[in-house]
């Protein structure tokens, strides 16, 4: 993850935004689905057996 950031400010510095935030966009949405649909889901569990729902 940490090269691909390296790399987008690179491009960012050297003007070259073509395609670049669409690039970021994507890259926000996908780990954003991932998280939600992974670790927020490893709550479910707990929050049951605390009654929550």
């Amino acid at each position: 993850m940490v090269s691909w950031l390296v790399e987008w400010q690179r491009r960012y510095d050297a003007g070259d935004f073509s395609g670049l935030s669409l690039e970021v966009v994507n890259y926000l949405k996908d780990w954003l689905f991932d998280h939600i649909l992974g670790t927020d889901r490893q709550y479910t569990q707990y929050l049951h057996a605390a009654g929550i729902e």
